[in-house]
């Protein structure tokens, strides 16, 4: 039998849990709602512009004016029904772009347009800034091209912000005073995989550093000029690695700090900006379309620049290995192993061989048949070991007609243990001098030795 009193208590009881667990539900809804709420903030909204228009619908003006409505990230793209953006577009700006002063990505590849011409060209058209970051801003900004920009301080692009261009093209941009192209002040910046050609200013042809950090990686600049920095100026913190800057005066001029992972450039005269790894001509091709939604200007198969990039200085602003060249999918960034110089990586077919035609090491990867003197010995075993498969290594009979010695100071070392074949056939023979013991064929006149200056390695 239940007592009366109990019963009440159980009543009283029932109805505190179900209350408790009411409370429960609720406040844990709530944190879901929160928590998608957070989430939701965090996701970009996709815009897509579907005209070439200055103003109106589909603009970008339009999309870029409804991104900085609102605190959530955004990412432009372009496309339309009509195929528009499949084809190079212009669109001409007759006022600058609204200040970037959130989250906001602008990408200009479209999917499925693999080694056709497009891509998207802004246009200041001698009157205007393009694009504009404010202090806390982010802007990321990709496979666009951006031309005639004119302004006082970064005419293509100015930054007080976080700014990251990867893949663009910047053209005959013009600052009266700084950057040309881009002028970051106070701000963090990253031009990567990228082409700046024909840009001026009084100071930083291309880029002007005035203040903050800026990272310049495999980029390519060409025909800048400036009274001071042709190429670049910098004031601030300035990383250059796997660059090519060609022009007039000083191409570079640093008076600010330059940081140790400065590696690998290309020019020929500069000030605080290191020592670049050599000095020769580019050979540049003409700049035009070549896959990818941007004109690039590529290197020729006979360039220096070459297979003489730094791989680990070839990363993105994540710091994350480089997959593609400024083009985009479709041109890997690694073609035979070692990253080229600038933002075009010369995709050259897969080697059968590789000719030794240089008795001296010139420090050079080209290893072409189109180079000349561009194909020493570690050189050729360097890119036998660092491509998909190792391919024998010959010499070239016009250069060894008499017995050569060729010496290496240290040993590629291949992690997959394949095995190297050098052949001597067509030569006087060579002797081949390095530091320890190795497990490479030779044959047809070809000997190793190891060098008595040093301890000898047992096998």
């Amino acid at each position: 039998m239940i007592r009366p009193d109990l019963l009440g208590a159980g009543r009283i009881g029932k109805f505190i849990g179900c209350a408790i667990l009411g409370l429960a539900i609720l406040f844990s809804t709530q944190v879901l709602a929160g928590s998608a709420e957070t989430v939701d903030t965090t996701l970009p909204r996709t815009i897509t512009v579907t005209t070439n228009a200055d103003t109106g619908p589909g603009s970008l003006r339009a999309a870029m004016h409804e991104a900085n409505g609102s605190k959530q990230p955004h990412k432009i793209v372009f496309g339309s029904n009509e195929g528009l953006f499949s084809t190079p577009q212009l669109i001409e700006l007759n006022s600058p772009l609204p200040v970037v002063t959130g989250a906001l990505d602008i990408d200009g590849f479209i999917t499925g347009l693999l080694w056709k011409a497009y891509g998207v060209t802004i246009s200041g058209i001698e009157r205007h800034r393009v694009f504009e970051v404010a202090p806390g801003g982010d802007l990321r900004v990709s496979g666009i091209t951006i031309k005639d920009g004119l302004a006082e301080k970064g005419a293509a692009i100015l930054n007080h912000g976080r700014l990251v261009a990867e893949g663009i093209t910047m053209i005959s941009n013009h600052a009266n005073e700084a950057g040309g192209a881009i002028a970051n002040i106070n701000g963090i910046a990253f031009l990567i995989n990228s082409t700046a050609i024909s840009n001026r200013a009084e100071r930083g042809g291309a880029v002007a550093n005035l203040a903050g950090d800026f990272r310049v990686t495999n980029v390519t600049m060409s025909e800048n000029q400036a009274v001071t920095g042709s190429a670049i100026y910098s004031l601030g913190r300035l990383t250059l690695a796997n660059t090519i800057m060609i022009g007039d005066n000083e191409q570079c001029v640093s008076n600010g700090e330059l940081s140790g992972e400065s590696t690998h450039n290309l020019f020929t005269s500069g000030t605080g900006c290191g020592e670049p790894i050599i000095t020769a001509d580019p050979a540049f091709q003409s700049l035009d379309y070549y896959n990818g939604p941007t004109p690039t200007l590529p290197i020729s198969g006979a360039s220096q620049a070459r297979n003489l990039g730094s791989n680990i200085a070839a990363v993105d602003a994540d710091g994350n290995p480089l997959k593609w060249d400024q083009r985009g999918n479709g041109d890997p960034r690694f073609a035979g192993g070692y990253v080229d110089i600038g933002a075009f990586e010369h995709q050259s077919q897969l080697a059968t061989e590789f000719f030794v035609d240089t008795v001296v090491d010139t420090g050079l990867r080209g290893c072409t048949r189109t180079g000349t003197a561009n194909c020493p010995l570690r050189a050729a075993i360097e890119l036998s070991i660092a491509g998909r498969h190792m391919v024998p290594i010959r010499f070239h009979p016009e250069v060894f007609t008499e017995p050569q010695e060729l010496h290496l100071g240290n040993i590629p070392i291949d992690g997959k243990s394949r095995q190297l074949i050098i052949d001597g056939i067509d030569t006087a023979g060579v002797t081949i001098v390095v530091p320890k013991a190795v497990t490479w064929q030779v044959k047809n006149g070809v000997s190793i030795v190891i060098d008595p200056s040093v301890a000898k390695d047992p096998l």
